[in-house]
């Protein structure tokens, strides 16, 4: 007859059982860890972008807030201000907006700088053929409804650049 050993003192018993929990408790220690590795790289990603956010808003609220001051001079002085003004940030940082505007903002600053883009190119052209000190006349007037686009361009700004 075999003797019956109790479960807590079976050697071979004791050591899967002690191989699993150690292998179960091993897992949950690693998943715990990856977890909170992947929230705070998630945490550091969210931050980068916010960074990049605002400084894409700031570099293009400034471009647009040049154009503004041009076209306000321009519409003064009855002919073209041809200070430095681009719209190089907007080509540069359009992409980083584009998916966190709403689809207002982003209408409202697509509207201004294509403003801002035709009034370089006007004066490019005035200036091109020699044209850049006559008077605007009527075209100063129809520079107004620009300024009020960049306006609303610049609106659709503020929130993304101020904490």
């Amino acid at each position: 007859m075999v003797a019956s050993v109790s479960w807590y003192t079976n050697t071979p018993l004791l050591v899967g059982i002690v191989a699993f929990v150690g292998t179960l408790l091993g897992a949950l220690i690693g998943a715990l860890t990856n977890y909170f590795i992947a929230r705070q790289k998630q945490k550091l990603d969210d931050k980068k972008d916010a960074i990049e956010v605002k400084r894409a808003a700031r570099l293009i609220q400034m471009e647009l807030l040049m154009g503004f001051g041009t076209i306000q001079d321009s519409i003064d002085q009855r002919r073209w201000n041809m200070s430095k003004a681009d719209n190089s940030n907007w080509l540069k940082y359009a992409h980083v907006l584009a998916p966190v505007l709403s689809d207002d903002e982003w209408v409202k600053i697509c509207v201004a700088e294509t403003s801002f883009e035709l009034l370089l190119h006007m004066r490019k052209l005035a200036q091109d053929n020699g044209r850049e000190s006559d008077d605007l006349g009527d075209l100063a007037e129809a520079l107004k409804s620009d300024v009020s686009k960049i306006d609303k361009g610049l609106d659709s700004l503020r929130r993304w650049h101020l904490d």
